[in-house]
């Protein structure tokens, strides 16, 4: 199989004002874990962040809690792009899963309501910012409620600043599966879900 080096950095939202980059974490799987995500506008300007912990969870679970409370955040700052590093928590929104059907279902629910907002992949060099604030949400175990961040946090200062200004990295791609996006949509009065290939292949 061909391998190939790209050339990636944080992208502002192709055709909203703003992008959610969420993410989740779990130590031992399952195991205690937390949830961080982060809103942007077009200029990578940071709007709202959010981070809590989860006190038993899975990496699957905390991918797809994290991404349900940034819809939840949604309903006062829509519309916008979605982007988690998890192919597989968007091949569970798009095709369903029945261990995880209760909030894959309310995810969809939240996203009809909101428009129909996009899912899409992106590599974990691009979701940087998320990723700390989940890892710090698990230490934190803010586990009683979530903490909505109006500015960045220091700790994240410094990655969320090399986003902003747009700075790249090289990643080696192994040229193999096609992943997906997810996205819901009205079909002939009922509700279903709109796959579409997301561009490159991935490891």
């Amino acid at each position: 199989m061909a391998r190939t080096t790209i050339t990636i950095k944080w992208e502002p939202p192709d055709h909203t004002p703003l992008k959610l980059n969420t993410d989740g974490a779990c130590q031992g799987n399952p195991g205690v874990g937390g949830i961080g995500g982060v809103f942007r506008d077009k200029s990578g300007n940071w709007v709202l962040g959010y981070m809590k912990g989860l006190p038993h969870t899975t990496n699957n679970l905390a991918e797809l809690t994290a991404i349900m409370q940034g819809l939840r955040l949604e309903h006062n700052l829509k519309p916008l792009e979605i982007n988690t590093d998890s192919t597989e928590v968007i091949k569970m929104i798009n095709e369903g899963h029945l261990p995880y059907s209760s909030i894959i279902s309310y995810c969809r629910c939240l996203m009809r309501e909101l428009g129909c907002p996009v899912v899409k992949h992106n590599y974990r060099e691009q979701n940087k910012v998320a990723d700390l604030l989940a890892k710090e949400g698990g230490k934190q175990q803010l586990s009683e409620g979530m903490d909505i961040l109006a500015v960045p946090p220091m700790f994240v200062r410094q990655v969320f600043e090399a986003d902003r200004v747009r700075i790249a990295f090289n990643r080696n791609i192994l040229l193999r599966n096609t992943y997906k996006g997810a996205q819901i949509r009205q079909s002939n009065g009922s509700n279903a879900i709109n796959s579409f290939v997301s561009s490159v292949d991935i490891m």
